[in-house]
C-alpha cells in the first residue's frame, strides 16, 4: 500500500514509521499499539500523509492532550511560516526560558563585516547569538554548509563587546536553531567547533 507525501510523491506505507512517530509523543508502547490497531483499517492506498496524521492526532488527543500537543509540535512550528520572522520570535522566547534577556533582528559590526543576527541573548554578562533556519517542508534538511557559514560569522563576532541591556558584554556562544532536520555532517561539524544546535 502506498501513501502520498506532502511533496506529492507516493511511497510505501511503513507501519514502523507510524509507530516511531507516535512513540515520540511520549505515549506508552501499549497506547501506541492500540492507536495503530484503531487507525490501520482506515488507511487506504493513495492516502495523503496529512490525513494519516489527522487520524493519529485525533486518537492521541483522545488518550491525552499532552501526547497530542507533542505530536503536533513539528506541524505547529511549520505553521509559523511562511517566512522565519515568527520562528525567530519563538526562538527568543525559548532563550528567555533559559534565563536570557533577548532581542531579535540585530545588526552587529564584526571585526571584518557587519552581520544581521536573528537573536541576541544576554545571560551572566555574556552574549549568545543565534542563527534561525526556518523551513516550510517536512523533508527539509540543514546540510553542513549552514553551520560552516554560521561559524565564519560567529568567528567574526566572538569576543567583541556590544552594549545590551545597559551593559557591555562579549559574544561568547553561537547557536544554530532550526525546525528542520540536521544532517549527520552538520551535527558533527557543529559539535566539533562548539556551535550549539537546537533542532
Amino acid at each position: 500500500m502506498k501513501i502520498k507525501k506532502y511533496s506529492g510523491e507516493l511511497v510505501e506505507f511503513e507501519v514502523d514509521k507510524l509507530i516511531h512517530s507516535l512513540s515520540k509523543s511520549g505515549a506508552s508502547p501499549e497506547t501506541v499499539a492500540e492507536i495503530v490497531r484503531t487507525i490501520r483499517p482506515q488507511i487506504f492506498d493513495g492516502m495523503h500523509t496529512k490525513d494519516l496524521y489527522r487520524l493519529a492526532f485525533n486518537q492521541l488527543k483522545r488518550k491525552s492532550s499532552s501526547f497530542a500537543a507533542r505530536y503536533s509540535l513539528k506541524r505547529a512550528l511549520r505553521d509559523l511560516g511562511p517566512n522565519g520572522y515568527f520562528f525567530e520570535k519563538w526562538t527568543a522566547r525559548i532563550f528567555e526560558h533559559m534565563g536570557y534577556r533577548t532581542v531579535t533582528g540585530q545588526q552587529l559590526q564584526g571585526y571584518a563585516v557587519s552581520h544581521e543576527i536573528d537573536v541576541v541573548g544576554l545571560k551572566d554578562g555574556e552574549l549568545a547569538i543565534a542563527e534561525c533556519k526556518f523551513r516550510n517542508t517536512t523533508e527539509a534538511k540543514i546540510s553542513v554548509t549552514t553551520p560552516m557559514y554560521f561559524l565564519s560569522r560567529f568567528k567574526d563576532l566572538v569576543d567583541k563587546s556590544f552594549p545590551y541591556f545597559g551593559q557591555e558584554a562579549q559574544v561568547k556562544f553561537g547557536w544554530l536553531v532550526t525546525n528542520a532536520y540536521l544532517t549527520s555532517d552538520a551535527i558533527h561539524f557543529s559539535e566539533y567547533y562548539g556551535i550549539r544546535i537546537l533542532s
